[in-house]
């Protein structure tokens, strides 16, 4: 039921399930004056000047899923009730002109939710764009584009995660934010122009059309569905490109090295923004070095390629978990292990003796201050033996 008071007019009209179901066609029930003075808080809403009161009963869905729980059911769903009014209208809860709207439900306010983020210091901000497109019949109307890079994770506090949904929203809620008449209509996708990408998550691109394109948009009258016109697709390209270069370049920040003494590691520890750590390989590794030196310089563009694509997916919130659950299994120090690292270590030698660069002692040297071979000190001795006397 939908009850509506401009000034001193008031309106109501309710859908009914049973009755368009009796009735077999979709009827609108109109509510005399009487009916709607005993409506629940009609006085609240005659309060104001303006408004709008939304009444939702008889939720036979709900009480036959909850086992006759309706109101448990209900209350489930208040809150994501709450967080989908407070995105979708989020720009009206947060005007200040005359265009503001208050949303309540149970007399709750319902707070705005911005998926740009644009009063924190941090957010990236582009200017805003304008792209003219002709709707159906050649009319010309502009589309507005403003491009938008949410904070490195590590600015943001648990209020401006709560305002996004959670943490784990931002690599779901990256992508194009379209808003017919500023109402949100559809958020969260790249209409297939890219992948959604964990250097990526950041970003945003706000997409603002007028109801006059709705025809070209394909959007339904439910106002949840719009496929981005060809003719448009193809100018916002360059502007999602600068966007992804913006987040990724955030997340891919060069920070110091941590100081890990003089063993050669596989993964440096490097200090990034605001004393946070983050993890890549060491390209300087004397066993990497080693093997790019007998490699193409295209064979060494794909292991570059392949190190990248390690660092990015490595899991390690599982990696966590599973720590702290103590159920992650330690390597074994098995004689195949040392057998497949004596192996690996003899071809490197070998390898690397005949470029004439270095003496095997030094190859050798080299290969057992790194990992993995540094674990394994007792290969030293054999390849000493081995290589030394021989060469």
């Amino acid at each position: 039921t939908v009850v509506s008071k401009r000034e001193d007019k008031e309106c109501a009209y309710t859908w009914d399930y049973n009755e368009i179901r009796i009735r077999k066609e979709w009827v609108v029930l109109e509510h005399t004056p009487e009916e709607i003075e005993l409506l629940p808080y009609i006085k609240a809403l005659r309060e104001l000047t303006n408004g709008t009161l939304v009444l939702w009963s008889d939720f036979d869905i709900l009480r036959k899923s909850g086992g006759g729980q309706e109101y448990e059911e209900l209350v489930g769903l208040k809150q994501s009730i709450d967080q989908h009014l407070g995105l979708v209208f989020h720009r009206f809860i947060q005007n200040t002109g005359n265009n503001r709207i208050t949303i309540f439900i149970n007399n709750a306010k319902v707070r705005a939710r911005d998926p740009f983020l644009e009063s924190h210091p941090k957010t990236t901000t582009k200017k805003e764009r304008s792209i003219d497109v002709r709707d159906s019949n050649g009319k010309e109307f502009q589309v507005k584009i403003k491009p938008f890079v949410l904070p490195y994770s590590s600015n943001l506090s648990s209020d401006d995660a709560q305002l996004l949904g959670g943490m784990e929203k931002l690599r779901t809620g990256q992508g194009f934010y379209i808003y017919r008449n500023r109402r949100l209509i559809i958020w969260g996708t790249w209409f297939q122009m890219r992948p959604k990408g964990e250097l990526t998550k950041n970003a945003r691109i706000r997409v603002d059309i007028p109801n006059a394109l709705d025809d070209i948009w394909g959007i339904n009258i439910m106002k949840q569905q719009a496929v981005i016109p060809r003719v448009l697709k193809n100018r916002l390209k360059n502007v999602v490109e600068e966007v992804f270069d913006i987040s990724v370049r955030q997340h891919t920040h060069r920070g110091r090295k941590d100081d890990s003494g003089d063993k050669d590691y596989v993964w440096n520890r490097l200090k990034g923004r605001d004393g946070q750590y983050f993890y890549e390989i060491n390209r300087d590794n004397k066993l990497i070095r080693l093997i790019r030196q007998q490699m193409t310089d295209k064979d060494c563009e794909l292991l570059d390629v392949l190190l990248k694509e390690i660092e990015c997916n490595f899991p390690s919130v599982q990696f966590y978990i599973d720590k702290s659950n103590k159920e992650l299994q330690e390597p074994e120090l098995t004689e195949e292990r040392k057998d497949s690292l004596l192996q690996l270590a003899t071809e490197i030698v070998e390898g690397a003796n005949q470029k004439g660069n270095n003496s095997a002692r030094q190859i050798i040297s080299d290969i057992m201050n790194s990992e993995p071979f540094c674990n394994y000190q007792e290969l030293r001795t054999i390849l000493l033996t081995r290589y030394c006397h021989e060469y």
